[in-house]
């Protein structure tokens, strides 16, 4: 799998579960019946947290080495 971000090739990366998230009754894109979080949702959500949002349209994060650190 070839994860790029901004035109770049990204190495040590996978993709991130936010299925957490949750949509909101205050924003006319999400449908909370559904529990769709719009994109402008999760960026305000999950900016800030270290994820890259890729060229795909995919969180991912980095993949932790094996002795705990990046």
């Amino acid at each position: 799998m070839d994860i790029y971000h901004w035109g770049k090739k990204l190495t040590g990366y996978d993709y991130y579960d936010w299925s957490y998230l949750k949509a909101t009754d205050n924003c006319d894109n999400c449908d909370v019946e559904d529990n769709y979080v719009c994109r402008s949702c999760q960026i305000q959500e999950l900016s800030g947290s270290g994820l890259i949002y890729d060229d795909d349209g995919e969180w991912m994060i980095k993949k932790e080495k094996e002795n705990g650190k990046n």
